[in-house]
């Protein structure tokens, strides 16, 4: 291995309400100790305050998992979606200034489209203001069975 990470997990959120949670789940993933699994070095976690600043973030030949709340689904629900699908997919609203939908085509023109970029997209309802100090019950346990699939699948 190069000493590049061959898998980024990456948190988008922002200090705020719900948009807390992709930050959340990176907390917890490296709380448990989650990259310890894998060979050295294999998985690196991640967060990032926007959209704007993945591409900064990215790194060639790399998995991606990006980890984001997403307004209009219910609450704690866990959407994954794959680069084909979220290209395609309904603007999705986010907190964020520009969104995923709207950074993507910038991405590919810099990393001549990723293999793999994939959202796992946590419901929080219609709204990213209420306040979260910590992910929902359960949620984390199924947020990292999600993890696990979308990185060996």
């Amino acid at each position: 291995m190069s000493g590049e990470p061959r898998v980024q997990v990456i948190g988008i959120g922002s200090p705020y309400g719900a948009d807390r949670l992709g930050w959340l789940a990176i907390e917890q993933l490296e709380a448990n100790r989650f990259s310890a699994a894998f060979p050295p070095g294999m998985v690196q976690l991640q967060s990032c305050p926007s959209p704007a600043q993945l591409p900064a973030l990215l790194q060639p030949g790399t998995a991606v998992l990006l980890i984001d709340a997403l307004q209009g689904r219910p609450p704690g629900e866990i959407q994954r979606l794959s680069w084909q699908e979220l290209a395609q997919a309904p603007l999705m609203s986010g907190s964020h200034g520009l969104g995923l939908r709207e950074i993507l085509p910038l991405i590919e023109v810099l990393y001549s489209r990723p293999e793999r970029i994939t959202l796992l997209g946590i419901g929080v309802g219609d709204g990213f203001v209420e306040p979260l100090d910590e992910l929902p019950s359960g949620l984390f346990s199924r947020l990292e069975q999600n993890i696990m699939g979308a990185l060996f699948s």
